[in-house]
């Protein structure tokens, strides 16, 4: 993250949510996102679903083109956090979502939980992957299809991966599960101190 969080929430100690929009204080941009946040968050949550007071001070700082650090608690809905915010800005013409995220096992689980809901443009982008099946996802990033990328912090420094993210644009980098690295200290991933440089 390059700039100081200007919006920080804290719930319960164990989930963290660090994210840094790009937007470059476009504020046309950012009220583009806002007139599309009421579709994703359907999309995510189902017609009658309702943002948390407490996700919602989270959402909107970020469609406004704010650093955001969250603390929630586990299963208090941190994810929707990113994934409505991803999907507005995207709608918006703005670009993907990049998540950080520590394990294969989360990401592969945070992108069948959006396809459970017909959310087809997520993907968990990770060096389990054949060379074929990575390539194809390059081109869909690439292309502008996939709104939300998981990745290891890892994977950061992959020139197929930053030459695709330049051609689709990035409008939001979330990092999550990010309490790891307070937890278990730099030392855990140090790739995640590349994300700024990244």
């Amino acid at each position: 993250v390059t700039r100081e969080p200007v919006a920080a929430h804290e719930i319960g100690d164990t989930a963290q949510l660090v994210s840094s929009t790009l937007l470059g204080g476009d504020r046309t941009s950012a009220a583009s996102a806002r007139e599309h946040l009421d579709a994703a968050v359907e999309r995510l949550l189902g017609p009658d679903g309702k943002l948390k007071k407490e996700q919602e001070t989270v959402i909107l700082p970020l469609l406004d083109d704010q650093d955001v650090l969250a603390v929630f608690r586990t299963g208090f809905g941190k994810s929707i956090c990113y994934q409505a915010p991803a999907l507005a800005l995207a709608d918006a013409g703005l670009g993907a979502t990049l998540v950080v995220s520590p394990l294969v096992a989360l990401q592969r689980d945070q992108v069948r939980g959006l396809r459970e809901r017909s959310i087809w443009e997520a993907v968990a982008l990770n060096g389990q992957m054949s060379p074929l099946t990575r390539a194809a996802v390059l081109r869909g990033i690439a292309a502008g299809f996939y709104r939300l990328i998981y990745v290891a912090p890892e994977a950061l420094g992959s020139a197929g991966l930053r030459a695709a993210v330049s051609r689709s644009g990035l409008a939001l980098v979330a990092i999550d599960e990010a309490h790891c690295i307070t937890e278990m200290g730099h030392d855990f991933r140090p790739d995640y101190r590349t994300i700024p440089a990244a």
